[in-house]
């Protein structure tokens, strides 16, 4: 507006008259921040007294920013899974993948897998996940939890050999990289990590183990040895690549938690490791056991049927004759000896001996809710 208006406007009233840039001939005038802050280093209004160049200073600081941007190694979606000579012979497991296209940002060396955990702690945390691959719905809610703790997350697929005793097979340990990565994908990792050979974690000349504690001796450890030896050297390369500040694993099995948490206290590696629930709720095959509860009860492991005298089937135990017929009235007995016991009668052989002092009071059973 030009001045000579404004200024009748504000003689021609006896209200106060505010003006954005209309003159000194106004009672007041409104005054934008961004003009006040400089934040448009070509317009320099001159009733505006600039209190800061921000505008210039917002240049200066986006330059390094963007040249940081350009140099970032976080793979995106659709990177690649780049493998080996040996790959495009027809190679197992990450190097079948061969060059396709994946939706989801896979890593296949270690020393990209570095950089690319090093490039998102920069702007905030990352959360790892470590597996073994075939992933079911626990794995996922790992990921899923994960991914509510850090905006990043990493997975890593790895079939660790160093945790295979004697006598077990590797080789035959279930693979199914096509359907991990989708259900990486669907659960929010942001990238996998899926080494393309052994020596990506244990180069030529690997002699460096991490020996466990006494947690690891009972249970597993007894059963497995060298078990824990190898999970947990695995898992503390894995920390000290990524160098996550939080790692999801598994509470079912339990002892590996204990353990791993055990290692990453004693060593210092400051990685917040978290227990979560992770049982599949898939649907899964009847176990042995309850195949062989649902066969007729002469047609469970040891009884073979034979042909009766009256030509009808009846079951032999170990061919040694015909089973007990004394047991007809098994299940009445069985009945009244677990009402004896409740009771706490004392004909029954397992009946609570009454405490030294104390009234023979009858044991009743408590009513669970529902």
């Amino acid at each position: 507006m030009p001045a000579e208006l404004s200024a009748e406007i504000s003689q021609s009233v006896d209200i106060p008259v505010i003006g954005i840039g209309a003159g000194a001939g106004c009672d007041g005038q409104v005054l934008v921040i961004y003009d006040l802050l400089g934040m448009n280093p070509d317009f320099s209004p001159k009733f505006v007294k600039k209190y800061l160049d921000l505008g210039v200073l917002s240049c200066e600081a986006r330059q390094p920013l963007q040249r940081r941007g350009e140099a970032r190694h976080v793979p995106r979606a659709g990177a690649q899974l780049h493998c080996g000579a040996g790959a495009r012979e027809g190679g197992a497991g990450a190097a079948a993948l061969l060059e396709r296209e994946m939706s989801l940002a896979v890593i296949a060396t270690a020393h990209d897998f570095r950089r690319a955990c090093q490039e998102a702690r920069r702007d905030a945390e990352l959360a790892l996940v470590p597996t073994m691959g075939c992933l079911h719905e626990g794995h996922q809610s790992l990921i899923r939890a994960a991914a509510q703790r850090a905006p990043t997350v990493a997975v890593t697929i790895f079939v660790n050999p160093a945790q295979f005793g004697p006598g077990e097979d590797l080789s035959r340990y279930p693979r199914d990289l096509d359907g991990d990565l989708r259900k990486c994908e669907e659960a929010g990792a942001a990238f996998v990590f899926v080494p393309r050979g052994p020596e990506e974690i244990y180069p030529t000349g690997f002699q460096t183990y991490v020996e466990p504690g006494p947690l690891a001796g009972p249970l597993c450890g007894e059963k497995r040895p060298g078990h824990f030896r190898g999970v947990c050297t695995v898992v503390a390369k894995l920390f000290a690549l990524s160098r996550a500040d939080s790692a999801f694993f598994g509470e079912k099995d339990y002892q590996q938690l204990a353990v791993i948490r055990r290692m990453n206290a004693d060593l210092n590696l400051g990685v917040e490791v978290i227990g979560r629930p992770n049982r599949a709720r898939e649907r899964r095959p009847r176990s042995l056991l309850a195949q062989r509860l649902s066969l007729p009860r002469g047609a469970r492991a040891g009884h073979r049927p034979v042909e009766g005298a009256e030509g009808g089937s009846r079951f032999v135990q170990g061919g040694r004759g015909p089973p007990d017929r004394s047991r007809a009235g098994a299940p009445e007995a069985r009945r009244r000896r677990g009402a004896d016991r409740l009771r706490g009668d004392p004909r029954s052989p397992r009946a609570p001996a009454p405490a030294e002092g104390r009234p023979d009071f009858p044991v009743v059973p408590r009513r669970v809710p529902g």
